[in-house]
């Protein structure tokens, strides 16, 4: 009998054990599960603002992740921003910033490896943000990583109670974590070869063809509004002159520094190329005849005082550099897009004839 009463209990531990195993493998089988399609949703896009999209839901109901949020590295400023939390956090902490080794993802992001906090309040490393330090008792924080080993980001997970996180917790969230990593690696990556496809090499404004493409839907999109724009045509007076007294590489560094004034003192929204050799042409959304004058001479005005040769913007030197406009709108001066270039290129030439150093208006049609 107590062989038997042996066997049974056994045989109970047994099933029990398998019972207990078979539990542990359907969770580990669901988050694998859980995993793939948290990762092929977050790298269906690979626009930095569509990234998250459907994932933030799969992250909440697949693995638990309530509250999170992902911070970027700017590497020129060693800062860390919050670009992206979920959708109850957002708003507390879309301005908060941190520098490098500052607070728990701070630390993060200067040593490269993960933090657990079972409990913020006792731990003098953490340094809360926004208005919600008091919902934030649980903190985990994992380094986002490129493909080279660098630290770009920080992804952080947070619980309202203490000690919430099991270490096959955070097995899984550094797992999230390098797949958030190479989402947004891909992503950055597409927007640096988009970028340089069209934008011009040195001056670093766009492209002919890309300010072609812009002023072409422009043009639609204005007739349809019944609304205005004027294009600029601007020339370096006496470029090749600068290339033959100071050379070719001060010409380029001249050519540089005006795209960049140029940039400066123009709107957000405005659209700036390289059209051709020294001449940049500008779209000016929503602007008139007179607008796009006083535009035109405020910008001649900058070049005037800001940019010269031996330099390119060396006020000691006397290579003053001076550049002339050619100002078409639309729809007075055209209302297709040969018809507009057209007029602006001929304003330009006839503020050459003038003298240049001046902006002159192309006539209505």
């Amino acid at each position: 009998m107590k062989t038997k009463t042996s066997g049974g209990k056994n045989e109970s531990k047994l099933i029990e054990l398998t019972r207990q195993h078979s539990e542990a493998l359907t969770e580990c089988v669901m988050e694998i599960f859980a995993l793939y399609h948290v990762s092929k949703t977050l790298n269906i896009s690979l626009s930095m603002d569509d990234i998250f999209g459907e994932a933030e839901e799969q992250m909440k109901e697949l693995l638990d992740i309530t509250e999170f949020s992902v911070m970027l590295l700017d590497n020129d400023t060693s800062i860390l921003s919050v670009w992206k939390a979920s959708s109850a956090l957002y708003e507390d902490i879309k301005e908060i910033t941190f520098k490098v080794g500052q607070g728990i993802c701070g630390l993060v992001a200067e040593t490269g490896e993960p933090i657990t906090v079972g409990d913020t309040g006792k731990d003098k490393r953490f340094v809360s943000y926004g208005e919600t330090q008091q919902k934030i008792t649980s903190l985990f924080s994992a380094p986002l990583k490129s493909r080279n080993g660098k630290v770009i980001g920080v992804f952080n997970v947070h619980k309202d109670e203490p000690y919430a996180f099991k270490e096959r917790d955070t097995l899984i969230y550094n797992a999230v974590a390098t797949h958030i990593a190479q989402a947004v690696e891909n992503s950055q990556l597409y927007n640096k070869t988009k970028n340089q496809a069209i934008t011009e090499g040195l001056t670093k404004l766009y492209s002919k063809q890309y300010f072609m493409e812009v002023l072409q839907h422009e043009i639609s999109d204005a007739k349809r509004r019944k609304s205005n724009f004027s294009v600029l045509m601007l020339d370096v007076d006496n470029f090749k002159a600068i290339n033959d007294t100071y050379g070719h590489p001060e010409g380029d560094a001249v050519l540089k520094k005006i795209a960049s004034t140029l940039k400066e003192n123009t709107r957000k929204g405005d659209v700036l190329a390289r059209y051709g050799g020294d001449e940049i042409i500008v779209f000016l959304r929503g602007t008139d005849r007179s607008k796009a004058m006083y535009v035109a001479n405020k910008l001649l005005d900058n070049i005037r005082e800001n940019v010269n040769a031996n330099g390119g913007s060396s006020k000691e030197s006397n290579g003053k550099i001076t550049i002339s406009a050619g100002v078409a709108c639309f729809p007075e001066s055209g209302d297709n897009i040969n018809d507009i270039i057209k007029s602006a290129d001929k304003a330009l030439y006839a503020a050459k004839d003038f003298g240049r150093d001046r902006a002159c208006l192309a006539p209505k049609n």
